[in-house]
């Protein structure tokens, strides 16, 4: 009997454009699924706001009433912070102070100030510790 020589040999031509054709058709519909049903803001802005709020705790419990606007770096030398508080675009983040309140700021992926594409805490009056 005769081996079937069609079973030894590789993908023809056809075939392999055809399943190309496929894996484009497939990958083009799930781009627009995902922008309806996926994250509305790039994950390195939600990471930017994660960090922020977890510096916002931190920066609420070293402000209070008498105390001037903690810095990143007063944070770091207090033993508050181990790490510089640098946002995904390696910029640091900036505290702004006013009514007994503390806002974390990023400067964003432009790395410009007062921009709209700025990313901050949301203002908020934080009690000091032990205060009523």
């Amino acid at each position: 009997m005769k081996p079937n020589r069609r079973s030894s040999r590789a993908f023809t031509a056809v075939e392999v454009l055809l399943a190309t054709v496929v894996l484009v058709a497939v990958s083009s519909g799930v781009q627009p699924f995902a922008q309806v049903f996926g994250s509305p803001r790039p994950s390195t802005e939600r990471q930017a706001e994660d960090w922020a709020n977890v510096l916002h705790r931190v920066a609420a419990r070293h402000h209070g009433p008498g105390r001037e606007c903690p810095t990143a770096e007063a944070l770091v030398r207090a033993g508050a912070l181990t790490f510089p508080a640098l946002d995904p675009w390696g910029k640091e983040y900036w505290f702004a102070c006013r009514d007994g309140g503390v806002t974390v700021v990023s400067d964003g992926p432009d790395g410009k100030p007062f921009t709209s594409d700025d990313l901050h805490t949301a203002p908020r009056r934080d009690r000091a510790r032990g205060s009523s």
